[in-house]
């Protein structure tokens, strides 16, 4: 006999069984096998009639199997809503992060701009006398030629005489270990001579520089030496305007006869300069040194 079997998904498979019927139900069984061929009002049926063993074991089977797959169900639903919930709350982060970022990005592109354009805006007088604290001042050692030899009035460019060339020696001295970076002199002799053995002690090249160009001179110094220690020998006219030229006090012509006057001037990057003036070697002249040439 073959009959319709119901399985737990409610699909008709045929099948070779024997069939019991009772109460409009059919149970099929062959050998071990049985199943039942049931609907849901016949299960409510036969839940309140009296049946026999068989098809009792066959509804709690059919029971237990489907309170199984409930409590399997709601786990599983329990599960995916904690897992939907896991990827909404990722994706929301995973936007959070990107909003930091871009966040980030724009504020660090704004700070280089602005850092940027900070670096390139002029800075006021008082922003440059706070930060010329910071960097190195510019110290300018001048001094007047050293004594000169007597000459006839005709010879513009005399030698030095014995106390001038003593003179330039106690320089030499003096200054051998003051870390000069540079020597400058005019293109007259006395002022080479006095600076000579300065510059053979230190290997250094004289920079030479016509005596009446000193706006030339400030502007080498300023351009070429900032920040260091140089050495000058110049004239009684032309020390002071020098002096003046790079922001130091005005001072009135060397007389005639003085050559131990010593001017340290320090300049600082704002362009504040503060001198000091002291005396060096013999300070006695020599009875007419300096009268018959120029200066």
């Amino acid at each position: 006999m073959s009959c319709g079997v119901a399985d737990f998904d409610n699909r008709l498979t045929p099948s070779p069984s024997l069939c019991i019927r009772h109460s409009g139900a059919v149970v099929c069984g062959s050998g071990r096998h049985k199943t039942l061929q049931i609907n849901q009002s016949q299960m409510v049926s036969l839940a309140s009639t009296s049946v026999s063993p068989l098809i009792k074991r066959i509804m709690r089977t059919y029971q237990a199997y489907l309170q199984k797959r409930i409590h399997i169900a709601i786990p599983s639903l329990a599960f995916a809503k904690r897992a939907a919930l896991f990827s909404l709350s990722r994706r929301r982060l995973t936007r959070l992060s990107l909003c930091i970022l871009s966040v980030l990005s724009v504020s660090v592109v704004a700070f280089g701009k602005f850092t940027t354009e900070t670096l390139r805006t002029p800075r006021s007088h008082n922003d440059l006398s706070v930060s010329a604290v910071d960097q190195p001042s510019t110290t300018v050692i001048l001094v007047r030629h050293a004594e000169k030899a007597i000459v006839p009035p005709e010879n513009k460019d005399p030698d030095l005489s014995p106390a001038g060339l003593a003179r330039a020696q106690e320089l030499g001295r003096m200054f051998g270990d003051a870390g000069i970076a540079a020597i400058y002199a005019t293109q007259f002799k006395r002022t080479q001579q006095t600076v000579k053995p300065l510059a053979d002690k230190l290997r250094i090249l004289v920079t030479q520089v016509e005596a009446k160009k000193t706006s030339e001179l400030v502007k080498q110094i300023r351009t070429r030496n900032a920040g260091q220690v140089i050495f000058i020998a110049g004239h009684n006219n032309t020390v002071p305007e020098i002096i003046a030229a790079l922001g130091g006090p005005q001072l009135p012509i060397i007389p005639e006869t003085e050559f131990d006057n010593l001017y340290i001037l320090t300049v600082q990057s704002d362009g504040t300069a503060k001198l000091l003036k002291l005396k060096y070697g013999s300070g006695k002249p020599v009875m007419g040194q300096g009268m018959m040439s120029p200066p």
